[in-house]
């Protein structure tokens, strides 16, 4: 029985061992990236309602999906064709639905910033996304993130404002502090609670 168990245990850490060898990577994707292609190809040829709505449906809804199909990691045997397509899907794909919903459209920015951060690349794309559609309807994103508890709340101003350098997005914060603190005290707060800790503060 002891014999059994030590075998047991030395082939669990072989295996462990193996599966996390730096030179061992799966790559694995949380959506159908050929759904996410094939309904961009067809949103650029013809910017229908039906294809805008087929593309915001298949474009990731968090931020841990976002990373894993757009994110850029150091492996040789990693395949980087979606990561080098994260600036069309964000700013010709994305920012382009105009005719989505202003309330579903700014839901799925909010869900998507929910545990986020900078990285070069796809999540500062989308970061400033989220940034220039907070700025453009503001009242829309205080009404939603509203509805969320203040954890998300903090949460989503953590990503808003983390960056790599101070006082970037101060004009921002000062804004949305007098503008918003009458009828969505709330938000505010939490705004207030996530700026100092999170503007400036990128780390590697």
């Amino acid at each position: 029985m002891k014999n059994s168990l030590k075998s047991l245990t030395v082939l669990l850490l072989i295996v462990l061992a193996f599966c996390f060898d730096s030179q061992v990577y799966a790559q694995y994707f949380p959506i159908d990236t050929a759904v996410l292609n094939n309904s961009y190809a067809d949103f650029k040829a013809d910017p229908s309602y039906d294809n805008q709505k087929a593309f915001f449906n298949a474009f990731p809804s968090h931020f841990d999906e976002f990373m894993m199909v757009y994110g850029y990691w150091k492996s040789k045997d990693y395949d980087l064709t979606m990561y080098r397509k994260s600036y069309d899907h964000i700013w010709l794909g994305l920012a382009k639905l105009d005719l989505i919903p202003d309330t579903l459209f700014c839901d799925k920015l909010i869900q998507l910033s929910f545990l986020g951060h900078w990285e070069a690349d796809g999540p500062g794309d989308l970061q400033r996304l989220v940034r220039k559609t907070t700025r453009e309807k503001s009242e829309t994103m205080f009404k939603l993130l509203k509805e969320f508890s203040k954890g998300q709340q903090v949460s989503f101003w953590l990503f808003y404002f983390n960056s790599r350098f101070e006082k970037t997005n101060y004009s921002d914060f000062n804004k949305f502090q007098k503008e918003m603190m009458k009828d969505f005290p709330e938000v505010v707060k939490s705004m207030e609670i996530a700026y100092p800790a999170s503007e400036g503060m990128v780390w590697y």
